[in-house]
């Protein structure tokens, strides 16, 4: 009878366990998920801010100046047609103004008009 109790105690604790690591399994994928969204929203959010600086200062012509900080390291290319990227997210705007800026943005960054073009340092 102590032995049949034994047994059936350890079925029940193997069980538990298995349940408890199929949930922290599914907890841990959940985090990575949020995470990645996390990172996608933040990049959404400082391209947006970034796009509206370089039109507003296109807009406002020369002489027009902003100084703003991108805490991603966000890359820009093209001189009308803007893209920019972040590992596999990118936006892509046209800019009535030529820009002429370095391949990666990072920490304070100078975005000014100088004679109808946009310079980013």
């Amino acid at each position: 009878m102590k032995a049949q109790l034994s047994v059936e105690f350890l079925l029940l604790l193997l069980l538990s366990f298995s349940l408890i690591s199929l949930s922290l399994y599914f907890l841990s994928q959940l985090a990575e998920a949020s995470s990645i969204m996390g990172k996608r929203a933040m990049f959404l959010r400082e391209s947006l801010f970034l796009k509206e600086v370089i039109l507003e200062v296109c807009y406002f012509g020369d002489g027009e100046k902003r100084t703003i900080e991108l805490p991603l390291a966000l890359t820009l290319h093209g001189n009308k047609e803007i893209t920019i990227s972040l590992s596999n997210s990118s936006l892509t705007f046209y800019s009535p103004c030529v820009v002429s800026s370095p391949y990666v943005l990072e920490g304070e960054v100078v975005v000014e008009n100088e004679q109808g073009v946009v310079v980013i340092s």
